[in-house]
């Protein structure tokens, strides 16, 4: 019996080995086939697609511990990463990859029940347009399928931001700013350093300098009138930032939003300014500031207004930049010879009278363009109109500690609104980013304000 035992012992201890043995296997195997993958990933596809593998087991641990760093992380990513880099492949561009994070973050959320989501006509309006969208591509026999995808990825950052908390808008306004604050730095760089563009090929680069014009940079965002269409948005986001703080957080986001307003103007971009301008105006009326009313900013638009005239504007004129840069004699004449060549054809109907033709329809020559859509434009209006004239008529209904984030939100998509009338901002990919977030959480707020009535 004694022999009995010491055996059924000997079995318990062989057992746990055998187990142990076999678990090493399996780690063993796994690290081979893992090897192999990464080593094939990074002969075929190069580093950056490597590093990307190995670091999404990482990325999942924090999207499911804390999922608004993946949010941010991905807005981040959208508005300060060049949209045409890829990880390894044309179609794992950074910013396809940040609109992914930005997806995950709305399923982890939706999941864990943290997101209260009211539908809303906006939120039809965005559906609709992703449904038309592919629908048109689909009916039109395909095609390139990059014509029909970049208008659509950046709803992911409406998606994501209709599910946030109120708490974690007010996070992401920070996160909007400093990161434009970080992205005006390449703008200026190119400006007063290299005097060329830096993300973008030379010869490609439709901004250089020439005898009758200067240099206009475009830093992470490719083009002058793109980055001062992004960079409005994000000044006029840092705008809440200064209302709602005080001390030393009052003290960074002046200084985040002195940054963006210098990038904008190193663009030289007329219509970013008034855009920009545009988009002050309808902030003061908004945000219900005690410091700033309506009536001290007239006073004081005015009075600065004098002064520049009187003091500053004939030394101005005389130079070579506020010549070559705002004034860019022959601008004018080149612009009226394309509306001239666009009047017939906008003029052929009452759609293309009130909308136009349609998104991508500026790709002349695209043999691809009968899968852009005429009609999906009306609901993009809807979508970029309806968000702010929902957010300012129940305005009244919000805390008034909110009231300045629905403000600033208002006031960058007015200014979105107004560059586009004279460029095609809705084909740049960030611009579309960034004013797909800026109304996603505009509705947000808007619900919050109807959720407590």
């Amino acid at each position: 019996m004694a022999n009995v035992g010491l055996m059924g012992r000997s079995i318990v201890r062989a057992r746990p080995a055998a187990v142990d043995l076999g678990r090493s296997a399996a780690m063993a195997a796994v690290a081979a086939v893992s090897a192999l993958l990464l080593g094939y990933i990074l002969a075929v596809r190069g580093p950056a697609a490597a590093i990307l593998l190995m670091a999404l087991p990482a990325l999942a641990i924090v999207l499911l511990a804390h999922p608004y760093w993946i949010f941010a992380g991905s807005v981040g990513v959208a508005l300060l990463v060049p949209y045409t880099y890829s990880v390894g492949t044309a179609q794992a561009a950074a910013f396809r990859v940040a609109a992914a994070g930005a997806l995950a973050t709305t399923v982890v959320l939706l999941v864990r029940q943290r997101a209260n989501l009211r539908v809303t006509f906006v939120d039809a309006a965005v559906a609709t347009f992703l449904i038309m969208t592919v629908a048109s591509w689909l009916a039109t026999g395909g095609g390139d399928a990059a014509v029909a995808i970049n208008p659509i990825v950046p709803v992911a950052f409406y998606v994501g931001a209709r599910a946030l908390t109120v708490a974690a808008i007010w996070r992401t306004l920070w996160v909007v700013t400093v990161t434009g604050a970080l992205a005006t730095t390449t703008v200026l760089y190119e400006l007063f350093v290299t005097r060329t563009p830096l993300f973008v090929p030379r010869a490609e680069y439709l901004w250089n300098t020439t005898s009758e014009t200067i240099f206009r940079p475009g830093g992470v965002f490719g083009s002058p009138p793109g980055a001062a269409a992004v960079l409005s948005i994000t000044a006029l986001c840092g705008l809440a930032l200064i209302v709602h703080h005080r001390g030393s957080a009052r003290l960074v986001a002046i200084g985040c939003v002195a940054i963006n307003v210098a990038g904008v103007i190193a663009t030289f971009t007329r219509a970013g300014y008034l855009g920009l301008a545009l988009g002050l105006v309808i902030f003061i009326l908004l945000a219900g500031s005690r410091l700033v009313t309506p009536r001290r900013f007239v006073l004081g638009a005015a009075t600065a207004a004098a002064l520049f005239a009187v003091a500053f504007l004939p030394t101005l004129e005389a130079t070579t930049w506020f010549q070559q840069g705002l004034l860019r004699q022959g601008n004018l004449q080149i612009r009226e010879s394309y509306w001239s060549l666009a009047r017939p054809l906008v003029t052929d109907s009452t759609q293309h009278v009130l909308v136009g033709h349609g998104v991508n329809s500026l790709v002349a020559g695209n043999p691809d363009l009968n899968a852009s859509i005429g009609p999906g434009l009306n609901v993009m209006l809807v979508w970029f109109v309806g968000a702010p004239a929902r957010a300012v008529v129940r305005i009244h209904a919000l805390p008034r500690e909110l009231r300045p984030a629905v403000g600033a939100l208002v006031a960058a998509i007015a200014s979105f609104l107004a560059i586009s009338f004279a460029g095609d901002s809705m084909r740049h990919p960030p611009t579309l980013a960034a004013v797909a977030l800026a109304t996603g959480m505009l509705v947000t707020l808007s619900c919050f304000g109807q959720a407590r009535r």
